[in-house]
């Protein structure tokens, strides 16, 4: 076994005594809510992580580790410079059975408290065919510092809460619509 790999082997054994969490409870009252409205709907727990500026320099130092030497590795290259800006990340999955019924969803309460209460904003609501994508957003001067994202489809409930130095990974999100830059100097008029 090469050294490389014992590093990135023992650095993942260690993953789990750095703060990384299995339960976001803030999550599970979101997923409360959304279920609340679609009575018929099941969302049954696939993934609940939260990681902390800890577990994210594990997370980096392996990711750094595995891209070693991997120029030609543009995705490991992305996640590296993305993770360098993220300061806290937490990620739930859930699978959805039997999403019928309305085709509206209402923005569950703890977000429109984020909204209202806490200055986030809102960069995107879309409802598309069978899919729903929200994206809320706060900012700090000219730095977008925490953004909450949230797509359901017909198998799917994927919620994101990320904070950092989070410009660039907003423009990823935002992909097709305005830079980070573009939409903070657009938001001050």
């Amino acid at each position: 076994m090469t050294a490389k790999r014992k590093i990135i082997i023992g650095l993942l054994l260690l993953m789990p005594l750095f703060g990384g969490c299995l339960w976001v409870p803030e999550f599970s009252r979101i997923v409360g809510e959304i279920e609340k409205q679609f009575p018929d709907a099941h969302f049954k727990k696939d993934v609940e992580l939260n990681f902390g500026p800890v577990t994210l320099g594990l997370v980096r130092t392996v990711v750094s580790v595995v891209s070693d030497g991997q120029d030609d590795d543009d995705d490991l290259q992305k996640a590296e410079h993305f993770l360098r800006e993220i300061r806290s990340v937490q990620v739930g999955v859930y699978k959805v059975h039997d999403l019928s019924g309305s085709t509206t969803i209402q923005i569950p309460g703890r977000l429109r408290r984020l909204l209202k209460d806490r200055n986030w904003k809102t960069a995107i609501k879309v409802r598309e065919d069978n899919e729903y994508v929200l994206v809320l957003y706060k900012q700090y001067r000219r730095s977008i510092q925490n953004m909450f994202v949230i797509t359901l489809s017909d198998e799917e409930l994927v919620l994101v809460r990320a904070s950092g130095k989070l410009n660039k990974l907003f423009d990823r999100v935002m992909e097709d619509h305005l830079s980070a830059e573009d939409f903070v100097a657009a938001a001050k008029h």
